[in-house]
């Protein structure tokens, strides 16, 4: 399944589904248009079960690349590994956009979401980088950079 413009991935194990339920509940809310993809990074049957009438895909991935050390590494790493290869995983899109699990609030939902419907149909756009406190970040500060104020 795929074909079109926008797919946004995540990826969770179960002890990090709540975060992952609240992410996936914030885009549906925003745009129910929008492709889902997660990547199964160890959820339950009954997880996998309340995802696959809410997303369009969830994929258990493989390791994308050998490394050292590859057999003693959690399951939980793939997610850094699978990144660069989305397009593998969820064939069909044009465009992936990558939101960790804890990385995302409800306000970041509708902005992130409105900056790239707006690239995807080549409107212009201001694109921003901000970090904020999410539950498993550890940070209780946020930190906004847009392309207007920042060199980069």
């Amino acid at each position: 399944m795929g074909g079109g413009r926008l797919l946004i991935a995540s990826g969770a194990d179960r002890e990090y589904f709540p975060l992952l339920r609240d992410t996936v509940l914030s885009i549906r809310a925003q745009r129910r248009e929008v492709a889902l993809g997660i990547l199964d990074l160890g959820l339950d049957q009954e997880q996998c079960d309340w995802l696959s009438s809410r997303v369009e895909h969830v994929v258990r991935p493989g390791w994308d690349l050998d490394f050292p050390g590859r057999v003693h590494t959690p399951d939980t790493f793939k997610a850094q590994v699978a990144r660069p290869f989305l397009r593998r995983h969820f064939p069909g899109y044009e465009l992936y956009l990558w939101i960790d699990a804890d990385g995302i609030d409800q306000a970041d939902v509708a902005a992130t979401l409105d900056f790239m419907s707006a690239w995807t149909v080549g409107a212009p756009a201001t694109i921003a980088v901000m970090t904020s406190p999410t539950p498993g970040s550890g940070s209780n500060s946020g930190e906004t950079c847009s392309a207007a104020s920042c060199a980069w």
